[in-house]
């Protein structure tokens, strides 16, 4: 909103005068206040005196008001998620060390090395998982490769959400121990802003396997696609 001052009349009095002057500076204060309120500007906390229609970014590391990092604006009372940041809420990582499976055993891949992740959203450290913190749905891809296998043996690759099964995919050993030999899955998952994913596998051989490591052997991806 610009300010646009209102053509003086001349010969006014003083109190006519003084009148005209307070209505000017009332424009101009709600013309900067208009401002402001238009100004996307980036918060760490929460804004001290919101106006309806006041647009906020945030990254959601100190202040989040409900939908993680984006633009929000301020409507009766509460602020609206309207857009998200423009970093991308993708990931992709890969086994850096061969992982034994023990037989009979359902384990936690250690998928502990990152190829991408820009927002920062995949533990590759501690719990390996995703956590995007934005509710949406996810496309969610993974592919190991296992040595050691079993004949006639099954395997399976299991995706977790929140430390249970969402999809798997059962594979069963076509050969004995005949190099690499690869299980896949995909799928699309729904999550809000606390959910998290993992990905295991079950061997339910009477013997261990071994998940090969390698950028491009044994690995997942994730982004979202809504």
């Amino acid at each position: 909103m610009a300010y646009v001052p209102e053509p003086m009349q001349l010969g006014l009095g003083v109190n006519d005068l003084a009148a005209y002057l307070a209505r000017e500076l009332d424009r101009v204060s709600a013309a900067l206040e208009m401002t402001e309120a238009y100004s996307v500007l980036e918060y760490t906390v929460a804004p001290a005196r919101p106006r309806d229609f006041m647009l906020a970014a945030t990254t959601a590391v100190n202040w989040d008001p409900g939908a993680g990092p984006g633009v929000y604006v301020y409507i009766s009372g509460a602020w609206k998620h309207i857009s998200r940041l423009p970093t991308e809420l993708i990931f992709r990582a890969s086994i850096g060390t061969d992982q034994v499976i023990a037989a009979g055993a359902t384990t936690k891949l250690q998928m502990n090395t990152e190829t991408f992740d820009p927002a920062a959203k995949y533990d590759a450290v501690t719990n390996y998982r995703f956590l995007p913190g934005i509710a949406g749905k996810y496309q969610i891809n993974a592919k190991v490769a296992l040595t050691g296998v079993v004949l006639d043996a099954n395997y399976v690759l299991v995706l977790n959400k929140n430390g249970v099964v969402h999809s798997d995919t059962l594979w069963v050993a076509p050969l004995a121990a005949a190099g690499f030999q690869g299980v896949m899955l995909s799928d699309t998952v729904e999550l809000d802003g606390n959910d998290y994913l993992e990905l295991a596998l079950t061997n339910n051989a009477g013997s261990s396997v071994t998940v090969e490591s390698g950028a491009n052997v044994s690995f997942w991806s994730g982004h979202q696609s809504s």
